[in-house]
């Protein structure tokens, strides 16, 4: 057996300090502020819904008009005439972001509440009638 000898040990040392943990980025909403935009939303809302006509909102007149069709052309007419003006207003509201767009969206949208009864879903998804 031989005899031992010194022993050496090294040691090294990095010196490049270790990277930091990053930080969570937090999300960017901002596409969502751009989509909704929320001052044309307000002032459009105060305008379309506020009972500007004897009592009676632009919003209303439009649930009334829709209510009627239903009541005379028919539920599918009623639907169609609502679903084609939320289409056409939300593809100009896309296209052209303006105050007034939005207003005319927020009109078809909640007037378009006048084409349906409370009872259509039932009706749609069970075919149950009333």
């Amino acid at each position: 057996m031989p005899d031992p000898g010194p022993i050496e040990v090294r040691v090294t040392v990095d010196l490049v300090a270790p990277q930091p943990e990053p930080e969570s980025e937090s999300r960017d909403w901002s596409w969502l502020t751009r989509r909704i935009r929320p001052w044309a939303s307000i002032i459009s809302g105060v305008i379309v819904l506020g009972p500007w006509f004897g009592g009676r909102s632009i919003v209303g007149g439009w649930s009334t008009t829709l209510h009627e069709a239903r009541t005379e052309a028919g539920i599918t007419a009623a639907y169609f005439i609502a679903g084609t003006a939320l289409a056409l207003t939300f593809y100009a509201d896309d296209r052209r972001p303006r105050w007034w767009t939005r207003g005319a969206l927020i009109v078809a949208l909640i007037g378009g509440t006048g084409a349906m009864a409370w009872f259509d879903p039932v009706t749609a998804l069970t075919g149950v009638r009333p």
